[in-house]
């Protein structure tokens, strides 16, 4: 039920035969991601939910909120390093609320062109799809320099063209592209400014089409 965000913790002591709810004192909204164990202290029970982490201090029994400084976000997974004493939470949302962070993840499809693959899952993607869902995870971070390396391989021409009008737009915003690329006709109606490196160092550098016609360049990577 996409509706349902109600914690389902359950413990079992005979190997499935028999289960037991452990979810007191865990709002009836806050649906759990994951428990983690102390390795040291078997009773000691954490557990990350959809906004914030519980700790259970008698194995499930009851639960209590740790939020302490911990913004209010949604707590995926957590690692315990018992050498350290320390408890490690991986979030999303920076902070955000759920109607702002839905309005954050379709500006980032958006500019990847993924917008009418929104509600598709990853492994359903084509090519394409899959380079552009790629790209949008490095755009999700708000990046001023991007690398590629070697995004266009594979791809239809028809494909390079819906890529290319992509990072196109990408550039437009403010964002500076370094693209490693073996296709280069491709780059070359993309760049500003195109490095050929060659043995270790560089062999030329400059505008695309000087770069191009250099004939140390078509010696080393075009040919005679």
């Amino acid at each position: 039920m996409w509706d349902d965000y109600h914690p389902y913790l359950y413990e079992t002591t005979d190997y499935g035969a028999h289960w037991t709810t452990r979810a007191n004192g865990i709002p009836d909204n806050q649906y759990a991601f994951v428990v983690r164990q102390d390795p040291s202290e078997p009773r000691l029970l954490f557990a990350g939910t959809r906004s914030t982490v519980y700790v259970s201090l008698d194995g499930g029994g009851l639960w209590q909120p740790l939020t302490l400084n911990l913004p209010g976000v949604q707590v995926r997974d957590l690692a315990i390093d018992s050498r350290e004493g320390e408890l490690v939470a991986a979030t999303h949302g920076g902070k955000m609320s759920l109607s702002r962070a839905k309005g954050e993840c379709d500006a980032v499809l958006r500019s990847a062109g993924l917008t009418h693959r929104a509600e598709t899952p990853a492994g359903q993607l084509g090519l394409l799809d899959m380079k552009q869902l790629e790209l949008a995870k490095a755009l999700a971070v708000r990046p001023r320099l991007l690398l590629l390396d070697e995004i266009a391989g594979g791809l239809t021409e028809a494909e390079t063209e819906t890529l290319l009008a992509t990072i196109r737009q990408v550039h437009a915003g403010g964002v500076t592209v370094i693209w490693i690329e073996h296709v280069v006709q491709t780059l070359r109606r993309l760049a500003t400014k195109l490095v050929v490196l060659h043995g270790g160092g560089v062999l030329a550098s400059g505008p695309p089409e000087s770069v191009i016609a250099d004939p140390r360049v078509k010696d080393a990577y075009l040919g005679k």
